[in-house]
């Protein structure tokens, strides 16, 4: 007899694979597609109204032209990988959520309910996953490694400190890359005028202001950050607001001179705080203050660098 594949180390998930998880009830009413963006630790699945699904494939007459909308999804499955052994070991790890929901607001955490149920497999045998149904979040990518990219490309720094290294020591008012995220979101919608885009504007300036206060005092309180360093993680949606929509990497903040690493052997913690300042630095055009300890920490020159070598070495891991 042909063993089943674990639905946490598939990789090609399609949407029978999900409907026929021994805790899914299929209507008929919802298609599941595998979402092009997947975490390294769970499972993304975007969830379809089938109706959507049929129009997208048929099309429909909209003043004479067919045309073909793409189907837009109601809700975000995720379907995490970790294993537990207990279901109190699953409810800890949902709590953290919990946690980065009320210090960040729901403002800036895309909503999501958590639930774990008893997955079957193999014959019967039957372990406890953890899963989560999220609200799906439409914009913009904001990658905060390509606005640091966007100031070395044009060659604004130089001397013998690194590049990286000086983005944090010097303060720079050259361009709006909010104007330019906002323009694109307009684009999209078919919007246009200038009061329209400074109004998107300023409230993406606003949330930008609000996240960065958040996530201080959330490091200050709770001594922990979620993961914003992996592209993809924050998005400005399309009414003005900066939301974080993946909260399954939450690092310990620790300031001592040990740089640690996650599961994956990623610098996590470091890269996240690193993500902060440059949201202060790019989009809200302020010069970081090195004496705000946990900057002062965090981005000291020397342990950067070590950190660099770390993200190199977690790079060259995921190469093969």
């Amino acid at each position: 007899m042909e063993m089943e594949e674990d639905i946490r180390e598939k990789v090609d998930i399609r949407s029978k694979d999900v409907t026929d998880l021994n805790f899914i009830r299929d209507t008929g009413r919802y298609v599941f597609r595998r979402h092009y963006r997947q975490g390294l630790r769970s499972r993304i699945m975007a969830v379809l109204d089938a109706g959507d699904v049929r129009v997208e494939a048929e099309g429909r007459m909209e003043g004479g032209i067919r045309v073909f909308p793409r189907a837009l999804p109601k809700k975000m499955l995720r379907i995490f990988m970790s294993r537990f052994k207990r279901t109190s070991e699953a409810l800890a790890e949902a709590r953290i959520y919990k946690l980065i929901e009320a210090s960040l607001g729901a403002g800036h955490v895309a909503a999501s309910s958590e639930f774990i149920v008893s997955y079957r497999r193999d014959g019967g045998r039957q372990e406890i996953l953890l899963c989560g149904l999220q609200d799906y979040v439409a914009g913009e990518i904001l990658d905060p490694w390509e606005l640091e990219r966007g100031e070395l490309e044009r060659g604004e720094l130089t001397g013998r400190e690194s590049d990286r290294e000086k983005l944090f020591r010097e303060s720079s008012t050259r361009g709006n890359h909010l104007a330019g995220l906002c323009r694109s979101i307009q684009a999209k919608q078919g919007v246009a005028g200038d009061e329209a885009l400074s109004d998107l504007i300023e409230r993406a300036w606003s949330s930008t202001e609000d996240l960065v206060s958040r996530l201080k005092q959330m490091i200050l309180k709770t001594r922990c950050i979620p993961d914003l360093s992996g592209i993809g993680n924050l998005i400005l949606t399309n009414d003005g607001d900066i939301v974080l929509v993946d909260i399954n990497n939450v690092s310990t903040v620790i300031m001592d001179d040990l740089i640690r690493t996650d599961d994956k052997g990623y610098p996590v913690c470091d890269k996240s705080i690193e993500v902060v300042a440059i949201l202060e630095r790019r989009l809200l055009e302020r010069t970081i203050d090195m004496a705000n300890p946990i900057y002062g920490h965090f981005l000291d020159p020397a342990r950067m660098r070590r950190v660099s070598r770390l993200e190199e070495e977690f790079f060259k891991a995921q190469r093969g």
